[in-house]
C-alpha cells in the first residue's frame, strides 16, 4: 500500500499483503499459517532492498543512487500452509503503477545531483546557455563561449570561422585581404600607389580596370603623413579605410600628385581630415606587393 508512485533516492514504502478467506489468520495476514515470499523484479541493475522477504508487512527501500528512469514490480506470493490440503497457492502481485522513478524532478537546484540545475519544467539538467551550450563549453557558433549562463566572445579558446581572425578582445574579424592599385594624373608622369582592404572596394577597383565600371572611376581619400612601404618614395599615403571612387567632387580637394606631404594644402581642412580628390586621377593597374 504505497503512497504515490514517484520514487526518490533511498525512499521507503511499507508493503502489506491483505489476505481473506482460506485457513489463514485473517485479513491482516500478520501471522498464522500463511507464508509470504516477497520478490522484486526490475529492468534496472539496482532493485533496492526489503526489510524482510518473508514477513508481512515489509518495507522496501529504493536504491541509494539513481541515474535513469526505472520501474520496479514487487510481488508477494502468499501460501496457505495449513494442514488442509490446498489445490492452489494464492499469489498477490503488488505493482505500484510501475513505481516509475521520477528522481530527476525538482523544485530547486539543491534537489538535483551535483553539477545539475533545476529547470522550469521540474527536471534536473546540466546547466546550459540559451543556445543549448553546456556551461564551460564552446558554442557551435564561434567564437562564443558559455560561462555562468552567458555567451561571451572567446576566440582564443573557441576559435574563429575560417575566414576570420582572432582579436585581442575575444571577437573575430574578417581577415584583411589587401590589394594595391596604382593611379596616374595625366598628363603628368607621376604615379601613386594606394592600398585597399575592403573586399567591395577591391572589386570596384578591379571593375574600373576591366572597364565594367565607367562612371565612378576617380580616386579620393584622406592623406596621412608617413611613408607606406608599398608607395615609395612619398612620405605620405592614403588611409585605406577612407578611399572611395567618385565621378565628381568639390574643387577644394582637387590637386595633382604631391611630391611630399602637403602641409599647406592640408591646412585648408579644419576638421583634420586632409581630403584629396584628384579629378584627373586614372587607375592604371593592380600592383603585387
Amino acid at each position: 500500500s504505497p503512497t504515490g508512485s514517484a520514487i526518490g533516492v533511498s525512499d521507503t514504502r511499507t508493503l502489506t499483503a491483505t489476505v481473506t478467506g482460506g485457513s489463514g489468520a485473517g485479513s491482516g495476514g500478520g501471522g498464522g499459517p500463511y507464508t509470504h515470499s516477497w520478490t522484486i523484479t526490475s529492468a534496472g541493475t539496482n532493485k533496492g532492498t526489503l526489510s524482510s522477504a518473508t514477513t508481512n508487512p515489509t518495507t522496501w527501500t529504493a536504491p541509494g543512487s539513481l541515474s535513469g528512469t526505472q520501474t520496479w514490480t514487487i510481488k508477494d506470493t502468499v501460501t496457505d500452509a495449513s494442514t488442509t490440503v490446498q489445490s492452489d497457492t494464492c499469489e498477490v502481485t503488488l505493482n505500484f503503477g510501475g513505481l516509475v522513478a521520477c528522481f530527476d524532478t525538482c523544485s530547486v537546484s539543491s534537489d538535483c545531483n551535483t553539477g545539475l540545475t533545476c529547470q522550469t519544467d521540474g527536471t534536473c539538467q546540466e546547466p546550459k546557455c540559451e543556445d543549448g551550450t553546456p556551461f564551460g563549453d564552446c558554442s557551435a557558433t564561434k567564437p562564443l563561449y558559455c560561462t555562468q549562463g552567458n555567451l561571451i566572445n572567446n576566440c582564443s579558446q573557441c576559435g574563429c570561422p575560417v575566414d576570420q581572425a582572432c582579436q585581442v578582445d575575444g571577437t573575430c574579424k574578417i581577415k584583411e585581404t589587401a590589394a594595391y592599385f596604382q593611379f596616374s594624373y595625366p598628363p603628368r608622369p607621376e604615379t601613386f600607389i594606394f592600398k585597399l582592404t575592403d573586399p567591395a572596394k577591391i572589386q570596384k577597383a578591379r571593375d574600373i580596370l576591366s572597364g565594367v565600371e565607367i562612371t565612378t572611376i576617380h580616386v579620393m581619400g584622406n592623406v596621412i603623413e608617413g611613408v607606406a612601404p608599398y608607395n615609395p618614395p612619398y612620405n605620405y599615403h592614403l588611409n585605406p579605410d577612407s578611399i572611395i571612387f567618385f565621378q565628381a567632387a568639390m574643387e577644394l580637394c582637387d590637386a595633382g600628385i604631391f611630391s611630399e606631404y602637403p602641409v599647406d594644402y592640408c591646412k585648408q581642412f579644419p576638421n583634420g581630415q586632409c581630403t584629396w580628390c584628384p579629378w584627373g586621377s586614372k587607375l592604371i593597374k593592380e600592383i603585387k606587393f
